[in-house]
């Protein structure tokens, strides 16, 4: 076997019944390459990060996001969608946001996102948050990027 066939192999990795390669748009970011976005010296605002996770929650339902600096959701997870609806008692119970943070996790593993960004000062760490950022931990995706 040559050596460009042993390295394109170890790129490969199994994925159920199939190997697939990863053709990841983010391997910059994934190989910590990329500079992270800082904004400006005088602006408040946090905005050294690649992938934030936001918890929003009003009185009847709770809903998750993932966003990146400029402010594009890219994965989303609501108890406003029929699938979770379905199998939801209450829509802001802290069962219900246990249950919100394994789909967000299980959606950002299909997306490719491993580490995200929680801002647990302006978020907050009690409550719904914790109960929801304690599951997004233990399903695998780091939040500190």
């Amino acid at each position: 076997m040559t050596s460009k066939a042993v390295s394109a192999t170890a790129l490969l990795s199994k994925c159920g019944q199939f190997k697939a390669l990863n053709k990841n748009p983010r391997n910059l970011e994934m190989q910590e390459k990329q500079r992270k976005f800082s904004g400006f010296k005088t602006s408040t605002k946090n905005i050294s990060y690649f992938n934030r996770l936001r918890l929003f929650q009003t009185n009847q339902h709770l809903m998750a996001t993932l966003e990146s600096p400029g402010g594009v959701q890219s994965v989303t997870t609501s108890t406003q969608e029929y699938n979770l609806q379905k199998h939801l008692y209450s829509y802001t119970s802290t069962t219900t946001a246990r249950e919100l943070a394994k789909v967000m996790a299980q959606r950002l593993k299909e997306s490719g996102i491993l580490s995200v960004f929680w801002d647990g000062q302006a978020q907050g760490y009690k409550g719904k948050s914790k109960i929801f950022i304690d599951t997004i931990r233990t399903e695998g995706i780091s939040t500190k990027e």
